[in-house]
């Protein structure tokens, strides 16, 4: 799993249209060091979520921000970034079935991981009504102690 989660808005100089959330997305996706883009938007208004792999948040706000300006040159826009946001992934939370796709496990695997109290696996730190989530470091590192993630 790639470091730190990029969010970034931008104004834009036109209004975005469903196409330009496409191409842009499209366009983020061929993007050197970026994964997982989703982008969103309405308006004059522009956003993406990126997946950056870098050693510090520094780097990965920077690379972000590059690559952002860079797709939206792609697609014919020009704006300006209003805001940005960054997370280490290590304090996102995670469901059961990201816990599944990141470990390359089903969920039902996933499932009698957390019900067995033998295997150890961390305790959820929120609970909502239909889910529960946890701290993928917790889940990462405990995965990793025991060869289930490749570190």
């Amino acid at each position: 799993m790639p470091d730190y989660q990029v969010h970034l808005d931008a104004k834009v100089d036109r209004f975005v249209t469903e196409d330009d959330l496409i191409d842009f997305c499209t366009a983020l996706e061929e993007r050197p060091g970026i994964s997982a883009p989703v982008a969103g938007g309405g308006g004059e208004s522009l956003g993406a979520t990126v997946a950056v792999e870098a050693p510090d948040a520094w780097e990965a706000v920077t690379r972000a921000v590059a690559e952002f300006r860079e797709a939206l040159k792609e697609i014919g826009m020009h704006g300006r970034i209003v805001e940005i946001e960054v997370k280490d992934y290590d304090d996102l939370e995670v469901t059961v079935w990201e816990i599944a796709w990141e470990l390359g496990v089903s969920r039902n695997r996933v499932r009698r991981l957390i019900r067995n109290p033998e295997y150890g696996f961390p305790s959820p730190v929120r609970e909502e009504t239909s889910r529960k989530l946890w701290r993928w470091g917790d889940v990462r590192r405990w995965a990793e102690e025991r060869g289930i993630l490749k570190k």
